[in-house]
């Protein structure tokens, strides 16, 4: 009985403190995180050669969505020649403002 209980108490506390060990985090970002951050910002710390293929695949998104929304709003830098050809017909008139 002494046993069940202390079996039933150490489960307790493991169900209890689980989710605590699974999802924390440390308070520092990883080096990684920092570099595609850095990246995605355009930051002189920015070291491509260190980023992985999902990571440099999510750079690719950042800019292309940053530059489409600069475009979309007559901001500089505007790459029209990344544009589809709909997107440069569609953002046309922000060109002109």
């Amino acid at each position: 009985m002494k046993t069940t209980l202390i079996r039933r108490c150490f489960l307790t506390a493991c169900l209890t403190l689980c989710p605590i060990f699974l999802f924390a985090q440390s308070a520092e970002p990883n080096l990684d995180t920092q570099n595609l951050d850095a990246c995605k910002a355009g930051r002189d710390t920015c070291d491509r050669s260190k980023l992985n293929p999902a990571q440099l695949a999510d750079l690719a998104l950042a800019r292309r969505t940053t530059n489409l929304s600069n475009c979309r709003n007559g901001f500089d830098p505007c790459d029209r020649s990344t544009l589809t050809p709909r997107e440069a017909r569609h953002h046309s008139c922000s060109r002109r403002g």
